[in-house]
């Protein structure tokens, strides 16, 4: 008989058997696939958005990142900006000069602190 002379696991491999035989990994697979949800196929970012932030204080909480960010990042300003001065030594007639020369500019011209004139 051909199956008692050829060795017939590898055409089972290739074609017939599972790749992982283990009664258990196949039931934790099937479950994962029946039990999890998919990937959304779609390109709209609206859709995408509603499933990642379904509540509205969800959507309040990563509306509020960038907020946070701008926060943190005029803080760090802030208490570098105080560590200079202290460490030059500057009086407070010119940290006065200083502080109103920082706020005229921010009033005219707020992008220039993040991307600086050429």
């Amino acid at each position: 008989m051909l199956l008692q002379t050829v060795d017939v696991t590898t055409l089972l491999a290739d074609f017939g058997f599972a790749l992982r035989t283990a009664f258990i990994s196949e039931l934790t697979d099937r479950l994962r696939r029946k039990i999890l949800p998919g990937t959304p196929e779609t390109i709209d970012s609206a859709e995408l958005f509603a499933l990642v932030a379904p509540s509205r204080f969800d959507a309040e909480k990563l509306a509020a990142i960038p907020l946070i960010g701008a926060l943190n990042l005029s803080i760090s300003f802030y208490c570098a900006f105080r560590l200079a001065l202290q460490a030059r030594k500057v009086s407070g007639v010119d940290r006065a000069r200083i502080n109103r020369a920082i706020c005229a500019r921010w009033r005219c011209a707020p992008g220039s602190f993040f991307a600086p004139r050429r």
